[in-house]
């Protein structure tokens, strides 16, 4: 069983959308049987082989090879491998500001927390999010890509047997951010990501503040600073040069904006990434 390592500066960066808890991968044994204590986030189990019984919230549910289970936060859950035939699982725990959302829209819920990959297609994905972290030894950014693609492709499927559509708001969210992800390094402003969308500062400005709750600047700029965070590392980059990377043609500018959303310099927190201790 793969368990999250001792904590440190870069696994708690908290990415803003969805932020990885946990993950792993376990071939049971046939007696393992799992009590499992309600957690603060929400957990997926992706049976890869074998089979089982999985009990939530009074109902139990007998699932096989490319079922997905969904415990969601505040919930205990009771499950166990077939004693025949027990089963292979890869799991990860995710929070986030956009995880009930996308959740909901894969048609995961208490109610129905089953979801059934009948082309075996998540399997894949599940052991690429556990060998990212298992290279880097940390929850990283990769490991979050492979999370977001499991999403999209449930978010898929369900919409293809339920028509469920995005709303015309969530869409133009995701077409924001996927304009900050590719622009963020550039000196951009709010307008020119409104006008990207053709829509005014004002109104995309409310539906950040309503989905994600901050605006598009606060976005952008928190955007910014995690990746700001990641060339940090580099301890060869200038902080003038990183500062750059991420928009900042003014490393003063750059400095009091990562102070305000790090709680650190840049310098300072390049050296606790180093393990030096910092009074202060």
């Amino acid at each position: 069983m793969l368990k999250k390592k001792s904590e440190s500066i870069i696994e708690n960066i908290n990415h803003i959308e969805l932020s990885i808890k946990e993950c792993g991968r376990e071939k049971c044994s046939p007696i393992k049987h799992i009590f499992s204590y309600a957690k603060k986030w929400h957990v997926l189990h992706y049976i890869m082989a074998g089979k089982g019984t999985f009990v939530l919230n009074g109902k139990t549910y007998r699932l096989k090879r490319g079922h997905m289970f969904y415990i969601p936060p505040g919930f205990e859950a009771e499950y166990y491998p077939d004693p025949k035939d027990p089963w292979e699982y890869s799991w990860v725990g995710f929070s986030g500001l956009s995880a009930s959302d996308y959740l909901k829209a894969s048609g995961l819920s208490l109610n129905y927390p089953i979801f059934y990959d009948e082309e075996m297609v998540l399997g894949e994905h599940f052991l690429r999010l556990v060998e990212a972290y298992n290279h880097f030894g940390v929850l990283n950014i990769r490991s979050l890509g492979y999370l977001y693609v499991i999403l999209s492709y449930m978010i898929e499927i369900c919409s293809q047997k339920q028509n469920i559509a995005i709303s015309i708001q969530e869409s133009h969210v995701m077409q924001a951010i996927e304009f900050i992800s590719y622009n963020y390094q550039f000196d951009i402003s709010v307008k020119d990501i409104a006008n990207s969308l053709n829509l005014t500062p004002n109104y995309l400005a409310n539906l950040f503040k309503s989905q994600l709750g901050m605006s598009t600047k606060q976005f952008l700029t928190r955007y910014r600073m995690e990746k700001a965070c990641e060339l940090l590392e580099d301890e060869s980059m200038p902080i003038k040069e990183v500062a750059k990377q991420v928009g900042y043609d003014n490393q003063l500018h750059f400095s009091n904006e990562f102070k305000k959303i790090m709680k650190l310099s840049p310098t300072t927190y390049r050296k606790k990434l180093k393990g030096e201790v910092v009074n202060g």
